[in-house]
């Protein structure tokens, strides 16, 4: 669909949506952390 700019396209994506949100809810029930989830914790 994107091909090279689907990193881009779901990078804006989440950035505006941590933007128009009030909350931010992240599961950490794992080992290890998810990078994505990090880094959504640490921008919002």
């Amino acid at each position: 669909m994107l091909g090279p700019r689907a990193k881009q396209y779901i990078f804006e994506g989440c950035r505006d949506a941590i933007h128009a949100a009030t909350h931010v809810v992240a599961l950490l029930d794992g080992t290890q952390v998810d990078d994505g989830t990090a880094w959504e914790i640490g921008y919002a």
